[in-house]
């Protein structure tokens, strides 16, 4: 049998599967962070605690990677903020460019998105919604 979860192969006395920790159920999805029952298979992120469902099929076309390599390389001018759809962050980057502020906040940020989490950065980023100061 198979998790619904995550898809790995779990055997039929397993208690939880053994790559994401959830119970395997064939007929239901459960969320790997807080075990509640997800209402809709197609769901990308979790109702109840907000962190992306594995397994799910992310609606997100942000690249962690993408946005890390511009946040380092071009974070003064706010690359990494206009990838990310935070458009409104980008334009202030671009204005305080003069105080070097934004290239070592641009900078700092780039490692925090290459170190972060997939799952944590589909869940800030990947939902789709555009919001000029999100951070």
């Amino acid at each position: 049998m198979y998790c619904t979860n995550c898809g790995n192969e779990v055997s039929e006395a397993a208690i939880a599967s053994p790559k994401c920790g959830v119970p395997p159920r064939l007929d239901k999805k459960y969320c790997h962070n807080c075990a509640k029952e997800v209402a809709d298979p197609r769901q990308v992120t979790c109702t109840h605690c907000g962190v992306a469902l594995i397994g799910g099929t992310s609606s997100s076309n942000k690249n962690k990677t993408a946005a890390g390599i511009l946040g380092i390389l071009l974070g003064g001018l706010g690359a990494h903020k206009f990838y990310l759809g935070s458009w409104g962050w980008g334009i202030i980057y671009i204005l305080l460019i003069w105080t070097y502020i934004p290239s070592v906040v641009g900078l700092i940020e780039g490692i925090i998105y290459l170190t972060m989490d997939d799952h944590k950065f589909d869940a800030s980023y990947g939902s789709g919604t555009k919001d000029p100061f999100k951070w």
